[in-house]
């Protein structure tokens, strides 16, 4: 295993593409406050028009007289992952019983409320709080346990049980559930996951409980959101 599966970093390009994956977020459940006007704010603005919303939402974070302050986040950020990382991913391994797929992943440091990741790029990335380097932590454990799910489980198992797309995502999603039980020691806060999945998190905790094994709770999972036509 390298020394850093997982480095973190500044990119601002990146960060804006995270802002705009905030969107669907938006769209798929409900936000309140803060959250929602400037997501609707973004959502209804045109393609120029969203990234100026970002530039001028970020001015702050970006200005050059900050660097300094950008630079001491990445550094304190990756010294609290450093301290978890190859636990984490042994972890990750046994619960999957998979090894990680990659040899690198990037945590870009986002100015968003919301934090997703890209995988179709040859270069792997999630993103993540610009807030807290132990916020961060948190969320990249979150991140990279879908990693796992994309490069192994996804595909397949839409196909084995006739799912859509949005049903293996609210899958996904609930399995991060798994955290709570595996990797809490790691962990400095509760992993909540989405209050639509809050059954389906239940279920796998209860699965899981009597089998830890992957495959096993993954199949009974995917047939309870097949049989009772979840999340269509």
């Amino acid at each position: 295993m390298p020394k850093n599966i997982d480095v973190f970093k500044i990119d601002k390009k990146k960060d804006f593409k995270n802002h705009l994956i905030g969107i669907d977020a938006y769209k798929r459940h409900k936000m309140t406050g803060e959250f929602l006007a400037y997501y609707k704010k973004l959502a209804n603005a045109g393609e120029q028009g969203k990234y100026k919303i970002f530039l001028e939402k970020t001015k702050n974070f970006y200005a050059p007289s900050r660097k300094k302050f950008r630079d001491l986040l990445i550094k304190d950020t990756q010294e609290v992952w450093n301290l978890v990382e190859k636990k984490y991913i042994k972890k990750l391994e046994k619960i999957h019983n998979r090894e990680f797929p990659y040899g690198r992943v990037y945590g870009i440091i986002s100015t968003a409320y919301r934090y997703g990741y890209g995988i179709l790029s040859d270069r792997k990335w999630f993103a993540c709080s610009n807030n807290s380097p132990f916020v961060s932590i948190d969320i990249a454990m979150h991140e990279i346990m879908h990693f796992m799910f994309h490069y192994y489980f996804m595909e397949e198992w839409k196909k084995k049980f006739g799912l859509v797309d949005n049903q293996m995502w609210a899958i996904k999603e609930s399995f991060s559930v798994l955290l709570n039980l595996e990797c809490s020691n790691l962990m400095f806060s509760f992993d909540r996951g989405y209050p639509d999945h809050k059954k389906l998190r239940e279920i796998i905790v209860k699965n899981w409980g009597k089998s830890k094994d992957f495959e096993k709770v993954l199949d009974k999972t995917c047939k309870y959101v097949k049989k009772n036509k979840l999340f269509l």
